[in-house]
């Protein structure tokens, strides 16, 4: 909210819930099981709405976080050792 593109917690729960139902690109960050068991590290979901907001959800289905897309949505995405996980492209068919 500091940066002024959500007016308040409702409108911030409305972004959240509009990408959740129609996202434009959905990725699983999937991390190797035994960077996962080593680090306590949880796969993530990604869900992508045009080129304004990204929610991340841990594979449990909780809610990571969520924020407008200020940078490369695919410095997102492969931040990290790239070693120790897969991007897997989900098909949004597959998930409705």
């Amino acid at each position: 909210m500091a940066e002024g593109v959500i007016r308040d917690e409702n409108d911030y729960i409305r972004q959240v819930k509009e990408t959740f139902l129609h996202p434009e690109d959905v990725k699983w960050k999937k991390f190797k099981n035994d960077f996962k068991q080593k680090h306590d590290r949880d796969d993530r979901m990604y869900y992508k709405r045009g080129n304004m907001w990204v929610d991340v959800f841990f594979e449990n289905g909780k809610l990571s976080t969520a924020f407008v897309l200020s940078k490369k949505y695919e410095d997102i995405l492969f931040k990290g050792d790239k070693a120790t996980f897969e991007i897997i492209d989900i098909q949004i068919r597959d998930i409705r």
